[in-house]
């Protein structure tokens, strides 16, 4: 579970390029839930994943299910 908060963080910054109040915004919650889910405490709902799958289809962010439970790579290594 931990991975797949770490990688809340990384889709939001990297991916949406958004504050934590943004993409509560985008997933209908407060900015300090999205902050538990980036720490690990929580973990979004599939009614919050499917709001922040379809923002990410209307901006064109190209968003995959790896994005949320794949380990993301250290900057620098070969992919």
């Amino acid at each position: 579970m931990l991975r797949r908060m770490n990688n809340v963080r990384r889709i939001r910054k990297t991916l949406f390029r958004v504050s934590q109040s943004e993409f509560g915004a985008i997933a209908g919650v407060t900015q300090a839930t999205v902050s538990r889910w980036e720490a690990g405490l929580l973990a979004p709902s599939l009614n919050e994943l499917d709001r922040i799958r379809a923002s990410a289809k209307e901006r064109g962010v190209r968003l995959k299910t790896d994005d949320f439970f794949a380990k993301p790579q250290p900057q620098g290594a070969a992919a």
